[in-house]
């Protein structure tokens, strides 16, 4: 009669753990849930930048050529072409800034997936691992635990759900935007 106490005892105890662990695993994929969809909210806002942006250097880049030719006729065009170019480099600097905050809103987003749990993990070889835990994330390789052992995978064998949510296609989005803002500023060195 004793040993049935202990045990119905024990079992509560395990079930009220069991129950706190679950909610903490809930919160922190909320919590993950949330970063990613902030940094979305900010690739969003740095494409419509960008694009704003472009336009605006396009028009500083005719305008620049036009100052050019006005210089040599008069030496009141070289200050509008000087103000013109700051202008350049000051979106040039809002650029690089809305670049490394991208950069840091991935960097959060895959820290907060370090040691989320996926109760079930099916890779593109059609390898199932269960209870999943990430234990780390880079653009080249995802190391993971699971019930029967470790894994470490290339995200290119992850679900596109999960790619998409840690940037790590191929190129990410990171790379894209890197190379559009670099081809941005190609014709500005010349």
């Amino acid at each position: 009669m004793e040993y049935t106490k202990f045990f119905v005892l024990a079992f509560f105890i395990l079930l009220v753990g069991g129950g706190m662990t679950a909610y903490n695993q809930l919160q922190s994929i909320d919590s993950a849930n949330a970063d990613l969809l902030s940094a979305k909210s900010k690739l969003t806002q740095i494409k419509e930048t960008i694009a704003g942006r472009r336009a605006e250097l396009e028009r500083l880049q005719k305008l620049q050529v036009r100052l050019a030719q006005a210089l040599q006729q008069s030496s009141a065009g070289e200050t509008a072409l000087q103000e013109a170019m700051k202008k350049v480099r000051g979106h040039e600097v809002e650029l690089k800034y809305l670049m490394n905050s991208l950069k840091e809103s991935v960097a959060q987003a895959r820290a907060a997936a370090v040691n989320q749990v996926i109760p079930e993990l099916t890779l593109k070889g059609g390898k199932v691992a269960r209870q999943a835990r990430i234990r780390q994330i880079d653009a080249a390789t995802v190391s993971i635990v699971h019930a029967d052992g470790f894994l470490s995978v290339a995200p290119a064998e992850l679900p596109q759900v999960i790619r998409d949510k840690y940037d790590l296609n191929t190129p990410s989005l990171v790379e894209q935007i890197e190379e559009e803002c670099a081809n941005l500023f190609v014709g500005k060195k010349k």
